[in-house]
């Protein structure tokens, strides 16, 4: 089973509003707080998760293959990898092969052009073949 991270934040972010919209003078404000609300729910302890915060349940993984598994399946049809995963992705320059299998592989262009994209973050186009690099230039073109 794959675990939802939107899904965790949007019900982390309707507790919070419910609980403080009385505080907000337009939603303008309150979206203004989005970010500093999703900091604070990535630190905070998630029951989902057995009590570990969503940051560390991203940072504790250790094996590249989950990671990239991870990427795989929560950026496949409705689905958006969470951006805790990618961060950790982008800082194990280990993943930078799975991220090329993905590129190469049988894979959707959503999840290709997310690949790119790590690929560009990690600097490691450099490393890519011409046609590698032709098509992640074509994939994030189309943005």
């Amino acid at each position: 089973m794959i675990l939802d991270f939107d899904k965790l934040f949007e019900a982390h972010l309707i507790n919070y509003f419910n609980e403080n919209e009385d505080k907000f003078s337009s939603v303008s404000e309150f979206e203004a707080l989005v970010p500093s609300i999703y900091n604070e729910w990535a630190t905070t302890p998630s029951d989902a998760l057995g009590g570990i915060t969503p940051f560390n349940f991203f940072e504790n993984i250790e094996k590249i293959d989950e990671l990239i598994s991870i990427l795989v399946g929560t950026s496949c049809e409705e689905l958006n990898p969470c951006s805790l995963l990618l961060d950790r992705i982008v800082k194990v320059p280990e993943c930078i092969n799975g991220l090329f299998d993905i590129l190469n592989g049988e894979y959707s262009d959503k999840q290709k052009t997310i690949v790119a994209q790590l690929l560009v973050e990690m600097d490691a186009v450099k490393n890519a073949s011409q046609e590698e690099k032709e098509f992640i230039e074509e994939l994030l073109d189309f943005e």
